[in-house]
């Protein structure tokens, strides 16, 4: 029963960001402020790192929370080939993704309670940004996120958070959590030991690649 009342809290949590990229996105338009970036050159910096999980052409990509899907667009950009399916929440952006790429699959569903009910498996998945949302139950929603991207990939998945280690007028704790990375490294253990950390690109962020 506590567990169905932490998935509802947290459930609870996630209409109210959608609702938040709703206005945001009413009011700035498909821009990279609307989905809560600064710059696109932040953006693009989380997008070069998903590149070096492993070589994406040729295999098909997941990208949960994809936004306005702008890795497509970052991909595209550098020849990559494969297939791209994306998923968010948010069904303005859904509409968005669906106007800039009518060939594409597109998903309006929450990933991290629908995800065992998805039948098709990608070779990787990513999701940049969704994890270090500021949840009530916010381990809870790590691990369920996680095991989701698990098991949804054949080959592994790459997610990127916020470091506890950011410098703190970088942080905005109000809206988002930062993670201790060691104690994400001790969470990950308990579904599998191969992963690496990828740091160092912003002073504020770190990804993780986790592998099959």
């Amino acid at each position: 029963m506590l567990s169905n009342f932490k998935n509802k809290k947290n459930a609870s949590s996630l209409s109210s960001i959608k609702k938040s990229f709703q206005v945001r996105k009413e009011s700035l338009g498909p821009t990279v402020e609307a989905l809560g970036w600064t710059t696109q050159e932040g953006q693009d910096a989380r997008f070069k790192v998903f590149t070096q999980m492993a070589t994406l052409s040729g295999h098909s990509i997941l990208d949960v929370g994809c936004g306005f899907a702008d890795f497509l667009t970052y991909l595209n950009e550098r020849k990559w080939t494969g297939e791209y399916a994306g998923i968010d929440i948010t069904p303005e952006m859904i509409d968005e993704c669906k106007l800039r790429f009518p060939d594409i699959s597109f998903y309006c569903n929450d990933f991290v309670k629908h995800y065992s009910s998805m039948k098709k498996r990608v070779d990787y998945a990513v999701c940049s940004g969704v994890i270090s949302h500021k949840m009530p139950y916010q381990w809870l929603f790590f691990d369920r996120l996680v095991d989701g991207l698990f098991k949804v990939s054949k080959k592994g998945f790459a997610f990127n958070a916020l470091s506890s280690f950011a410098p703190s007028h970088m942080m905005h704790k109000k809206s988002y959590h930062y993670y201790d990375p060691k104690a994400v490294e001790k969470r990950l253990k308990k579904i599998t030991s191969n992963f690496r950390f990828k740091m160092n690109y912003l002073p504020h962020d770190f990804t993780v690649f986790v592998y099959k």
